[in-house]
């Protein structure tokens, strides 16, 4: 799908998008924002962050900013009918330039096969993050699973979760270290930190 295409499709689910999450994916978000380890002073971005699904589990931790980002204007409204005081952002993470040495913690949940430039993410990721902040890309789903749904469908056919290493050496060609990818986690899991120097 081309850009166009990528947020008429999301535009067009916006509506919907709520209803299809399932209820064990609650105790998944948890493990995964869990993970994260958010503390009480981090500025987090939530990147492709739709209607909001990590807004809750982000906010248990008392973070000192959120920003959330979506390409799609109608995901947005969305997720501002829920939390109206919500920080966003319309724009598209691949090309935008945000402030540099920002945040703490960069979270794509659920997002990244539909990026077509997978290294600029990563490039864009190291950018706004301090030192020793972290770039997190989860999914509910296993790498496999989530290739096999997408797969069904003509729309997100050609937008696929590629093998754990090359995630990781996507992470390791933007400067990231201490990589971890965990294809089965139960979903996926991957994170890479910033250097502190």
């Amino acid at each position: 799908m081309d850009k166009k295409q990528l947020i008429s499709f999301f535009d067009g689910l916006a509506g919907a998008w709520d209803l299809k999450e399932s209820a064990g994916a609650f105790g998944l978000l948890e493990q995964i924002v869990r993970k994260i380890n958010i503390r009480q002073d981090d500025f987090v971005l939530d990147i492709g962050c739709g209607t909001g699904v990590l807004r809750p589990f982000i906010l248990a931790y008392n973070p000192q900013e959120i920003l959330h980002m979506d390409v799609s204007l109608k995901m947005l409204e969305e997720l501002n009918k829920k939390f109206p005081d919500a920080q966003t952002l319309a724009a598209d993470f691949e090309t935008e330039i945000l402030p540099r040495n920002y945040f703490d913690k960069a979270v794509a949940y659920n997002v990244f096969p539909h990026f077509s430039d997978h290294e600029n993410v990563f490039y864009n990721a190291h950018a706004c993050l301090k030192p020793g902040g972290v770039f997190v890309i989860a999914h509910s789903q296993t790498r496999g699973e989530l290739n096999r749904a997408h797969g069904k469908h003509d729309a997100t056919k050609r937008d696929l979760l590629p093998a754990g290493e090359k995630i990781y050496e996507l992470y390791q060609n933007a400067g990231f270290k201490n990589i971890t990818v965990r294809e089965r986690d139960p979903g996926f899991f991957s994170s890479g930190f910033k250097d502190l120097l």
